[in-house]
């Protein structure tokens, strides 16, 4: 990726003045990745909730 930022600034001073330039530069990346299913976890979740349906169903 390449960013090109122009422009201007313009100022008028009545006496002689001097002026200091000064660059910063500021460089911030943001990396996101798929994160991987895990099975175990998918196996533990749905189990839990077969046990949590069969208690409603049966206390109803």
């Amino acid at each position: 990726a390449s960013v090109v930022a122009m422009g201007s600034y313009e100022r008028e001073f009545r006496r002689p003045t001097y002026l200091t330039l000064i660059e910063a530069k500021r460089t911030e990346v943001t990396v996101q990745a798929p994160e991987p299913t895990s099975i175990l976890g998918l196996l533990a979740f749905g189990g839990l909730l077969s046990l949590t349906c069969r208690s409603k169903r049966r206390t109803s």
